[in-house]
Order: C-alpha cells, then structure tokens, then sequence
C-alpha cells in the first residue's frame, strides 16, 4: 500500500508541476490575443486541469471525457515544449533562427500555437476513430505436434479496459463479427477490465461478453488492471458473464490441446503468488463447464484431470510477456500475451519495445512460438496513435 501512496504523490506532483509549466508557456501566447479569450483561458485551463482528478474521485462520466483528452494535449504539448526549449538553447550558440522570425517574435508564437491546437485536435480526432475501429488480423501457426483436431480456430483479443466511458452497447458489431468467424476457442488475455469492476456492473458495460461464442467455450487470464480493480471482484465478474478463468492451471481441450493460463505477476504486488510454469504444468487440470460441448477420451472420462501429457500440444496464455524463456524451457509450443499496447501511442511503442523483449509481434525462440497483441482497447486516454486495435483469427495446424 505504501508504493502506491508514493507512486500517486509522485503521480499527481508532476501532473501539477508540468501541467503549470504548459499553462504558463501557452498563457505567453494567449495573453497576446485581442479579446476575451485571454481573460477566461486561465479559467479554462484549470476546469481542463481539473476535470480528470475530479472524474475519479467523483467518477463522472462526462468530466472524464474531458480530462482525457486533456491529457493528450498534456503529453504531447509538453514534448513540444521540450523541444522547443532544446531548440532555444541551441540557437544561442549556432543562431539558425531567421533574423525574420525573431524581429516578428509574437507573431510566429501565435501561428506555432494554432498550428499546435488545430493539428493535434483533427489528430486527436483521427486517433480516437482509431481505436474504435479494431482490425481483424488473420494469423496461420503449425505446431509440430499431432492432435486429433486437423486444424483448430482461435479468436484472441486482450487489454480491453472497460470503464465508466465505456458504452452499453459499443461492442455489439464486435460480438457478430467474432461469432461471424464460428471460433473453436475464444481466449482473452487479460485486462478486460479497466480499474473499477463496480463500475463496469453499474453500466453493463460488459454485458456482451455473455454473447461471444465458441465451440470449446470462452477463456481469459487475468491482468494487472483486475488487481487494480480488486481481484475478487474481476474474477467474479468473468464467470458471472460466461467466462472460464485461467489462473495458474490449465484445461485440455477436446482431448486434443491443452490450454494453460498463467495469473499476471501483479499478483506478487498485492501479497498474492503465481505459481512457476513448471508448477503448473505438473499439476492437473481442470476441465471447462461440462454443459459446453467437449470430446471425452476413449474410456469416458473427464480428460481434463489426467496428468499433462507433453506429446500434445501446449498454448499458453500469460498477460504480460516477461520471462519468455520460461515459456521454451519448459516446452510450450504457442504463447500468447497482451500488456504493452504496442505503446497505444507514438513514441510509446519506443518505450515498450526498451522495456520487452518483444513488445509487439511474431518472435520464435527454440520450438516456441510467440504473439503479443496490441490489444483491443485503451488505457488512460481513448486514442490509438501509430497502431491499431486488433483481434487475432489464428488458424493453427498440427503435424498430420
């Protein structure tokens, strides 16, 4: 508890100190407009300021639209200004600014902030389409390994942090276009919930989840955002919407392909344990509801709670993609993951790609294959710059 007391003083500090560095950087500009605008820009920009601290603490829907956006002008006009301050700095030694642009000084910061405002607002606009139009990326895997099934169809999607700004019914085109492509499984990989699973029950904005569709059922592990939303309440809230959860076991599917799904390693950070994949591995299963349609083994029997058997295929589903050779070392044949967002936006894909070791894409190490999604959905603010949404169609073969 003491690290996010830290972590949010930190947090809310430099929210305070850059936000009042941009306001009085961009109040030297505005003051220098005729009108009214310089006389209300100041209380502008702290209704703007505050709306999003004030959306959380009183959880309003419409002042957190606002404050979200705000954060994207905050971002971004901070790296801005940064620039601009290196920009300055340098010009005092090499004197690369025009004679023209420093005789009319004034005027060239009024055409820089209004660029700034109308490029990154028509920007804003276009990433915030973005990231309500998700892709949907086919993918092929053949894993060398027999299997009764001839080929096996997944649907893979993660991150979708669903909140307060979430519509009721946002997602009814995405649950026909999913059950459109009649899936054997269904797997999500964590973070279907933003922060807050009350207020995810209180809109329903879940409630399409109960309509996905699959022949083998729904699964999904949990994420670092479910232990941000209370963890007890996120699990409960994915079984209540027909959802098996994977949390440091695994189930076989159709006694054909084992699926395992690891807990996120957030766990650690709120006095929890995640198993090592080798734990889990020596462990049995545990079957999906019995009410879905499964094939059941020549005796009859539950499969589901037979010792593993490594002969088959492995699929492992773990949110973040860290340690990814714990995953080869114990012979996992397809790994899929979340987490990173490919960055949600430009230059984060730089920072992801620093953090990871694959933070987006196709990576091969040994025999085990690898995906990690940008994800669905977003976090923080409700844009995608310089990256799409996506779900994954995953056609995956077996050696015949």
């Amino acid at each position: 508890m003491s690290f996010y007391i830290v972590f949010f003083s930190v947090v809310s500090l430099v929210y305070f100190l850059v936000s009042f560095y941009i306001f009085k950087r961009s109040y030297s500009v505005i003051k220098t407009f005729p009108g009214l605008i310089k006389k209300i820009y100041p209380y502008l920009f702290l209704f703007f300021f505050l709306s999003y601290p004030f959306a959380r603490i009183f959880k309003n829907y419409i002042f957190e639209w606002i404050g979200s956006f705000y954060i994207c002008y905050f971002l971004y006009g901070f790296v801005i200004l940064l620039l601009l301050e290196i920009v300055r700095f340098f010009n005092r030694f090499f004197h690369f600014i025009p004679q023209s642009w420093r005789e009319n000084k004034i005027k060239v910061k009024k055409i820089l902030f209004s660029g700034f405002f109308i490029f990154f607002t028509l920007l804003f606009m276009g990433s915030w389409w973005n990231a309500q139009n998700p892709v949907f990326r086919n993918l092929e895997f053949k894993i060398e390994k027999k299997s009764l099934f001839h080929e096996l169809k997944i649907i893979f999607f993660s991150d979708v942090h669903l909140n307060q700004m979430t519509r009721k019914n946002a997602y009814q085109d995405f649950v026909l276009k999913v059950n459109a492509e009649k899936p054997d499984l269904i797997v999500i990989g964590g973070d279907v919930i933003d922060r807050n699973a009350d207020e995810v029950w209180q809109n329903q904005s879940g409630e399409w989840l109960k309509d996905l569709k699959a022949k083998y059922g729904v699964y999904a592990v949990t994420g670092n955002h479910e232990y941000y939303s209370g963890i007890e309440k996120s699990i409960d809230f994915l079984k209540q919407h027909k959802i098996t959860v994977l949390e440091d076991r695994w189930v076989k599917i159709a006694d054909s392909v084992y699926l395992v799904g690891r807990k996120d390693n957030f766990v650690e950070r709120f006095g929890g344990k995640r198993k090592s994949l080798d734990e889990i591995l020596k462990k049995q299963g545990e079957y999906h509801d019995p009410s879905l349609i499964f094939i059941p083994n020549k005796s009859g029997r539950d499969t589901g709670l037979d010792p593993i058997d490594s002969s088959l295929p492995l699929i492992l589903i773990d949110h973040q993609p860290k340690n990814l050779s714990e995953a080869e070392k114990e012979g996992i044949d397809l790994q899929f993951s979340g987490h990173t967002h490919d960055g949600q936006i430009f230059p984060g894909n730089f920072l992801t790609s620093f953090l990871y070791e694959t933070s987006y894409g196709y990576l091969k190490k040994g025999k085990t294959q690898y995906f990690i999604s940008a994800g669905l959905g977003t976090a923080l603010i409700p844009i995608r710059l310089g990256n799409r949404p996506e779900v994954l169609i995953i056609r995956l073969t077996f050696e015949k």
